[in-house]
């Protein structure tokens, strides 16, 4: 039972007039009370129901390994990738005068001028069907075409059509750049029209331009934009473009109004879908001057395996550069297989067949491949999305492939090179995955065959020190050669320096000695990350403690909020001062207190509130990034003056109860409010994320009705308590924590939870689960040990086995 938290703020589907800009849901200012959309598809809590009550949404813990926490982040991707975004200030205002800018150029009159000169590049697999497909242009007329490299990619056919419809097969690969990204091929053609090449130099932001190529396979697309500024991305000298660029559009021209071309069309923003680079055209001119032509015939033999010693099957990119063996592109086998088989034979008898793999994609999938029957059949055993399987094929259909054993991926490091070797003793199999065995099995079906490399899913990767024989060295370094450099390195002297003589003493040749150096770094290195999550573990404890004790029954002082609610950001935030920030809070009290010394009409003191905390300190809803944390963190919200309905709304509550104001906070479902209670008439509702905007009950319930199509029941207009104001807070950074896929903090804000509801059985839970995933094997177990002594009818007992089995497993490796 992997349980999931609660929702506080908001619901799964914004109504309609809220309108997300874009995929990081940044919201415009203009959309008004946006919802806390922090799971979707999740209910919503209900504040006065039990803490105990259990979280919804379920999935076993088997399964939760499988999702890591993947954190990605990029700048620039290659224009073969489309991706959505948020164009930086800067870029929205370039964005926006493409039109002012080019209103006195004939973008179509230059469009019917270029568009004859810009072809389409087609790159084509051996079965004869295209590849992929890109943009080029005319740089001579007796057949030159420029383009980016990466259209053209490697030892691949390659195809021109002309705008005029007419084909020719490329003969020649007239000169590449590959740190530049560009190339220039021939055709048998003369007579082209070709574009000339602009002087760059004065080439200044602001300047218009016209790009014409064929994005998402749209052929010859004309789109006009400006220039934003220039920009060295990896040594490359860009133009950064307000300008969309899409797939299909790489080594297409960018061109200014006389038509000369500045650039070539190469990158595309991962931020912005109207901003682009393009290669200064400057760069190709020692290409045309200086060409390093490669005849088609050659450059199809570039990097290409020795059919002598390998032989490919179903497809994909299998080529050796370095020596190393990449693999790319979409193999044709079940799912979407490609293989990569050694011609070499094997021994007789006992044993091993072994590669050091690196798979780029950490969700992707390949390794090595046994048995091979020459056809379809073969075992496989490989990483796959941070599990090491043991497969077996039997034929091109999905019911013909069977995993035989998974394991987690505890000895496989994500993004490195890892040792990977079986093991072959008649049926008897074992699976090593950087000298840990992780897997045996007697296989049945196939006993012989070839051995070779495998690849699935489009995973990129890439292969080296292929072995396969008797008595094989291994890959890695043993525990003995890595227990001597230990012994080695125990007396010596950090401070006096770096001295490889130390080294002669150590009886293994120098490439084992290195091997076991950097292995014995490595485990220094976890050493030290466990020594850091050790101090985080201890801080969020203190941390967890502290909010507890504000709300622990037998403290005689009332609950401090405001304290309360910066340990909450203290969590994801070891250096706040949170003392400094409290001080700051009663000294924006006192303020308060001063100005409305002589005021006694409660309405009056409500008006001077309302004046102090929006006019003055200008303290307003965050709608520009509603989702980010810092809107939860009450330090941030003081420091900038703007968060979410729950941190305005406490912020403002107790400002006014320091000057006598009977205000509460009200957790309505999934809008955060605060009751005024005046001396006479009914209560009024205070939306502090508009402004102060005014509620009758009436409109309070239809704004949560708006929200979450659902009508609040009556306990929801009724005043939280502190402490149940706090869980809501940890629920919303709980919700943006599990859209982003962070365990760690969904531990920190759990951890937090626990100790407000100690008795709390789906927190106690969903603990137990994250302290495993974070290597806090004693606190899980502890975890486990309580949910069976105080909640055996409760949970699953069943599920909290398979998790202890899961822990005591991690733990041995």
């Amino acid at each position: 039972m992997l349980v999931r938290p609660r929702v506080a703020e908001g619901h799964g589907t914004p109504p309609d007039d809220y309108r997300p800009r874009c995929c990081d849901e940044v919201f415009s200012a203009a959309h008004k009370d946006l919802p806390m959309d922090v799971t979707a598809g999740s209910p919503h809590a209900h504040p006065h129901r039990s803490p105990g009550r259990p979280f919804t949404g379920a999935a076993s813990f088997a399964g939760g390994a499988r999702s890591a926490v993947r954190v990605v982040v990029a700048t620039v991707i290659l224009s073969c990738m489309v991706s959505d975004g948020t164009p930086t200030r800067g870029d929205e205002t370039a964005a926006s005068k493409p039109a002012a800018a080019l209103r006195a150029l004939d973008i179509e009159g230059l469009a019917d001028r270029i568009r004859p000169s810009v072809v389409v590049i087609t790159i084509e697999g051996r079965d004869g069907r295209p590849l992929g497909v890109g943009s080029g242009f005319v740089v001579s007329p007796d057949g030159l075409i420029a383009t980016n490299l990466h259209v053209i990619g490697e030892a691949r056919p390659i195809r021109v059509r002309l705008a005029d419809g007419r084909k020719f097969d490329v003969t020649e690969v007239h000169a590449t750049d590959r740190a530049m990204d560009l190339a220039v091929v021939r055709i048998a053609a003369r007579d082209l029209p070709a574009l000339s090449l602009a002087d760059t130099r004065s080439v200044r932001p602001g300047r218009p331009v016209v790009a014409i190529g064929n994005p998402l396979g749209l052929e010859l697309s004309v789109v006009a934009g400006v220039v934003s500024g220039r920009r060295d991305i990896d040594g490359k000298p860009m133009f950064q473009l307000a300008i969309p660029i899409e797939q299909g559009n790489s080594g297409g021209p960018a061109v200014d109004a006389d038509g000369k071309v500045i650039g070539i069309l190469t990158l595309k923003s991962a931020l912005s879908d109207n901003l682009g680079f393009a290669v200064d055209a400057a760069a190709l001119r020692p290409l045309l001057e200086k060409p390093n032509p490669i005849p088609i015939e050659k450059w199809l033999t570039i990097g290409a395996l020795d059919p002598r010693r390998w032989r490919t099957y179903f497809g994909a990119s299998w080529r050796r550069r370095a020596g190393r063996i990449h693999v790319q592109g979409r193999g044709e086998g079940l799912g979407r297989r490609s293989l990569c088989i050694w011609q070499g034979g094997v021994p007789d008898g006992e044993f091993d067949v072994q590669v050091l793999a690196r798979l780029h994609d950490d969700d992707g999938a390949a390794g090595l491949v046994f048995h091979f029957d020459g056809e379809m059949r073969h075992y496989g055993f490989y990483p796959s999305g941070g599990q090491l399987r043991l497969s077996r094929f039997d034929g091109p259909d999905v019911f013909s492939w069977r995993v035989l054993r998974e394991v987690p991926g505890k000895a496989y490091r994500p993004g490195d090179w890892n040792a990977l070797r079986v093991h072959i003793r008649g049926a008897h199999v074992e699976c090593y995955c950087n000298g840990h065995r992780v897997i045996t099995f007697d296989v049945q079906s196939y006993s012989r065959g070839q051995v070779g490399l495998c690849q699935f899913r489009e995973t990129e990767a890439e292969f080296r020190s292929f072995r396969v024989g008797r008595n094989l060295p291994p890959l890695v370094p043993t525990e003995a050669e890595i227990t001597a450099i230990a012994g080695l390195l125990q007396d010596w002297n950090h401070a006096a320096g770096i001295d490889p003589e130390l080294l002669a003493r150590h009886p293994q040749p120098n490439d084992r000695v290195r091997l076991a150096l950097i292995e014995y770094a490595r485990r220094l290195e976890r050493k030290a990350e466990r020594i850091r999550k050790l101090a985080g573990a201890a801080h969020v404890r203190s941390v967890a403690e502290q909010i507890a004790r504000i709300f622990d029954p037998e403290n005689e002082s009332a609950p401090d909020l405001i304290r309360a609610a910066l340990l909450v950001a203290a969590l994801d935030n070891p250096e706040l001062d949170v003392a400094a920030y409290v001080r700051q809070f009663e000294a924006m009290a006192e303020e308060l207190r001063n100005r409305t010394a002589g005021t006694k009409n409660a309405a009056e003191k409500l008006a001077m509130l309302d004046r102090y905390f929006f006019e003055d300190l200008g303290f307003h809803g965050g709608r520009t990034n509603y989702y980010s944390p810092a809107n939860s963190y009450l330090n941030d919200v003081m420091d900038d003056r703007e968060g979410l309905p729950i941190t305005l709304g406490i912020l403002y509550a107790e400002l006014g109860r320091r000057i006598g104001l009977a205000l509460d906070g009200v957790g309505l479902p999934g809008h955060f409010v605060v009751r005024y209670t005046p001396d006479k008439g009914p209560p009024v509702w205070i939306d502090v994320f508009d402004r102060g905007k005014r509620l009758t009950r009436d409109q309070a319930a239809a704004k949560s009705r708006s929200i979450t199509g659902e009508e609040p029941d009556e306990h929801a207009f009724a005043p939280l308590p502190p402490d149940r104001i706090v869980e809501r807070m940890l629920r919303n950074l709980i919700g943006i924590a599990q859209r982003r896929e962070d365990e760690a903090a969904l531990l920190r804000y759990v951890e937090a939870l626990v100790a407000l509801h100690p008795d709390s059985v789906p927190e106690r839970t969903f603990r137990a689960y994250l302290r495993y995933r974070g290597e806090q094997y004693d606190g899980a177990i502890r975890d486990i040990q309580w949910l069976r002594r105080h909640a055996a009818d409760q949970v699953d007992l069943g599920q909290l086995d398979r998790l202890r089995q899961a822990i005591e497993a991690a733990r041995s490796d």
